[in-house]
């Protein structure tokens, strides 16, 4: 029975690098690959300035050619605040 892997990464390449073996073995076995991304905003990124969409469009569909479904929340890169109450 095929299964959701699901690797969970603050940036858009910590899963590509840090455990692309693992997911891309599950893809072969038939599972359902899903990486999801904490930060999706990376407008304030200085490497990316003015391509930031591309970024993320461009990490969608190079992970969808191997069978891995690429997911982005809200948070912004350089930006992560949180509430402790």
């Amino acid at each position: 029975m095929p299964k959701t892997i699901l690797g969970i990464g603050a940036h858009y390449d910590d899963c590509i690098f840090g455990i692309s073996g693992t997911l891309l073995k599950a893809v072969r076995k038939g599972h359902r690959v899903v990486i999801y991304t904490l930060i999706g905003d990376y407008s304030n990124w200085k490497p990316v300035a003015g391509r930031e969409k591309e970024l993320v469009e461009g990490t969608i569909e190079i992970c969808k050619d191997y069978g891995v479904e690429m997911r982005f929340g809200t948070f912004a890169e350089m930006n992560f605040d949180f509430n402790t109450e």
